[in-house]
């Protein structure tokens, strides 16, 4: 519904407007009345009302005047004026504040909603574009932001970008801080988009709420759930930061559909002491799982002994290796890490919740793999999917690390028995995800990981289903669709080489060269050429 106020010194055009038609049946809602220009200024600044219907001719403010203060109040602001056949070049100088309707009094029925129904057009058009340009800002601000923080040094160009995107940054303080949205990890496991959407607009949502008591916010989308905030604030100290944040966590709890977690760095400074704080803020959203969820973590807060803990030890340590020799067949390899990771368990006097935390973390990754592949983890499991408080049942270092080193084997081999019956069905895969985004930035880096599986693997399994490799294939494809464009549209030859994946033309056109053996351009000559000899 939009919101409609009536402005108006006779009080029977005030009463004929109101029950003239059902406002709500054409989409209005009538949020108030006034009789004159002064206290119709009143109601737009405490009713925010889309639409504005007044007379032109009133005492203390005439209508004219309302509709300069109002827009000045609300830009977005749409006006309809109301006026007798004598107001006429009232009207026409309506028009210089961008009104574009006009009532002639007596008001006819028909008369108002036609002029109703171009308006709630206008209105809806309005807000679409005025929505969208909000959300390309939030990008582009985004963007900015971790350009900033992954930048060695600030220049003046990333100042002025910022006041580009309408962040006033000098006179205010900056505060930082880092933001999980809870129990996204499933969700990204399971590919359920709409449910990770749902609770990416709901954030969005709160964050612009709590922007009405604390300033400028700006959200960067790290992925996964986890984001970085940068908040523009006129008003110095840490106290108000942290009052931010569990504003922002109580208002999520309050939704009943989500939690945060947050990770506080340093205190509020400037353009320069971010990245600081952007370090400190994302290693204490590290501890989340020491201290669990929905709550705010202060890296000040963690004391040096917690951050000289066997976690923070271990963290540096990369699981990838065990992964990527389970997924390789290669027991030895497997075996090496598992001895290097309980080395470093054993060295710093782990604790069992850390101890655990690493196995969880090495049997989640073999989970995501065999769920790729389609396998079932029963198999690995032997039919125990109560893993955890297996482990738990352990009771020394060595017990876990030949419970944790035996799944990895078993995983070992059942993945190698997935693979030997898949190879055929992943070159599918392959064939058809080429087929759909050659035109993009694509590698067998990347498409190793969508398929789980070994980049030099995988490479090997291409090329023996197809005979050349996933390289020659995908530019003898990308050529092949050029060959398309050339000779059936009037494109440059740069724009064919960006509809087909290369950025550089420089390579579209050694590419292009070494499989036709012409140009590009001669390429077109000819085809054309040959195409109106046979016209002929």
């Amino acid at each position: 519904m939009f919101r409609v106020l009536i402005v108006d010194d006779e009080p029977m055009v005030r009463k004929r407007l109101k029950t003239i038609i059902d406002w709500e049946q054409v989409g209005f809602c009538l949020v108030g009345e006034a009789c004159d220009g002064e206290e119709g200024l009143e109601l737009v600044k405490k009713r925010n009302p889309d639409l504005v219907i007044t007379d032109i001719r009133m005492p203390v403010i005439n209508g004219l005047e309302l509709i300069q203060k109002a827009k000045e109040e609300n830009p977005f602001l749409q006006a309809a004026i109301l006026s007798g056949y004598n107001d006429f070049e009232y009207a026409q100088e309506a028009m210089k504040y961008g009104v574009k309707h006009y009532l002639l009094k007596p008001i006819e029925k028909d008369k108002l909603l036609q002029v109703l129904e171009k308006i709630r057009e206008e209105i809806s058009s309005t807000r679409t574009l005025h929505h969208q340009l909000q959300e390309s800002m939030q990008v582009l601000r985004g963007k900015w932001l971790l350009e900033v923080l992954h930048q060695r040094t600030i220049d003046q160009h990333m100042i002025d970008r910022a006041q580009g995107l309408g962040m006033d940054l000098f006179g205010c303080k900056l505060g930082l801080f880092m933001l999980d949205i809870d129990d996204m990890d499933e969700l990204f496991i399971e590919d359920r988009l709409d449910e990770i959407q749902l609770k990416k607009d709901l954030l969005l949502k709160l964050i612009e709420d709590i922007k009405k008591d604390y300033g400028e916010i700006v959200l960067a989308d790290e992925g996964e759930g986890r984001h970085v905030v940068l908040c523009i604030m006129p008003q110095r100290g840490q106290a108000r930061l942290k009052s931010l944040v569990q504003d922002l966590i109580e208002l999520a709890r309050k939704t009943g559909e989500m939690t945060l977690t947050i990770g506080l760095g340093g205190d509020e400074g400037n353009l320069h002491s971010i990245k600081q704080n952007y370090t400190m803020a994302k290693e204490a959203l590290e501890y989340k799982f020491l201290f669990g969820k929905d709550r705010i973590i202060d890296y000040r807060d963690l004391g040096k002994g917690l951050l000289d803990s066997p976690w923070a030890s271990i963290s540096e340590w990369n699981h990838d290796t065990i992964l990527e020799a389970v997924e390789k067949y290669d027991e030895k390899i497997v075996k090496r890490e598992i001895d290097g990771l309980f080395d470093i368990l054993r060295q710093t006097k782990a604790t069992p919740v850390i101890v655990h935390a690493a196995a969880i973390d090495i049997l989640a990754g073999i989970g995501r793999i065999v769920k790729k592949l389609e396998g079932d983890w029963s198999e690995i499991a032997k039919g125990n999917l109560n893993l955890i408080n297996e482990m738990k049942g352990k009771e020394t270092l060595d017990e876990i690390k030949n419970w944790l080193c035996d799944l990895c084997l078993q995983a070992n081999r059942y993945i190698a028995s997935l693979r030997e019956s898949r190879p055929r069905k992943v070159s599918e895969e392959l064939l058809e995800y080429i087929e759909e985004h050659y035109m993009e930035d694509i590698s067998l880096k990347e498409m190793a990981k969508i398929v789980y599986m070994n980049p030099v693997y995988l490479g090997q399994v291409f090329k023996n289903e197809t005979g050349v490799s996933f390289n020659e294939y995908l530019v003898n494809k990308r050529v092949e669709e050029a060959c398309r464009l050339l000779a059936g549209s009037n494109l440059n030859v740069y724009e064919v080489a960006e509809r087909v994946g290369y950025k550089a033309p420089g390579n579209f056109y050694k590419a292009f060269k070494k499989i036709k053996g012409i140009s590009p351009a001669d390429y077109r000559t000819q085809t054309r050429s040959g195409k109106q000899g046979h016209d002929l």
